[in-house]
Parts: structure tokens; C-alpha cells; sequence
């Protein structure tokens, strides 16, 4: 967490050279709640999604408490009803920060949708 807090600071020179921060906190807010606002189900059971040539993989954290058993219980039955169009791949030793924790699998994950 401490890496990814300094890349998204700075120096600045007009205010004495001291750190501020690079993002917008206004535009971090309004992005949290339009990810609380919005709800992907009626997407991921969709005709459209199951008629595309799209796949969708979610990549679930496996220390992360955010994945309940009725999120899991749900991908699980979208993905048999979509042949795959939808699926899960946990990383079980990995908690909130993916990519920090185990970025090696995380690529290997993401690296066969690119081939």
C-alpha cells in the first residue's frame, strides 16, 4: 500500500516544495459511489453478453472478504449458463491488492485472454 501511496504523490514548487497529492479526491469520491450505484448482474445474464464473442473473467481474491458466498454461488451459476462466457479464477493467497500480492499470477491470469 505504501508503494502504491508514493507513486500518487508529488513536489510542488509553488507550495514550498511540499507533497501533494496527484489525484482528484472530488473525482475519487464520485467514482466510489457510481461503483456502489451500479450493479453488473442483469449484464452478466444477459442474451447480448451470451450472443458476443465476449468472455469476462473475474479474478477473486482469495483473502478477500468482499467475495461472500452468495457472489461466488452466483458467478459459479452464470457461468454454467453462459458455457464460459462468464467464469471465476481465484488466486487464494492473495487479499484486496491482486496485483501486489501475487502479480506473477495475476499475469499468468491475464496474459491468456491476450493470446
Amino acid at each position: 500500500l505504501a508503494q502504491w501511496m508514493t507513486l500518487n504523490i508529488k513536489r510542488d514548487k509553488d507550495q514550498g516544495n511540499k507533497f501533494v497529492w496527484l489525484f482528484d479526491l472530488a473525482v475519487i469520491e464520485s467514482l466510489l459511489q457510481d461503483y456502489s450505484n451500479v450493479e453488473y448482474w442483469d449484464f452478466l445474464e444477459s442474451d447480448a453478453l451470451r450472443s458476443s464473442n465476449s468472455e469476462i473473467t473475474f479474478v477473486q481474491a482469495g483473502k478477500n472478504p468482499v467475495w461472500t458466498s452468495e457472489i461466488v454461488e452466483h458467478l459459479d451459476r452464470i457461468s454454467i449458463e453462459s458455457s464460459g462466457k462468464v467464469e471465476r479464477t481465484v488466486i487464494k493467497d492473495a487479499g484486496h491488492w491482486v496485483h501486489v500480492d501475487q502479480p506473477q499470477k495475476l499475469f499468468e491470469i491475464l496474459a491468456t485472454g491476450f493470446v
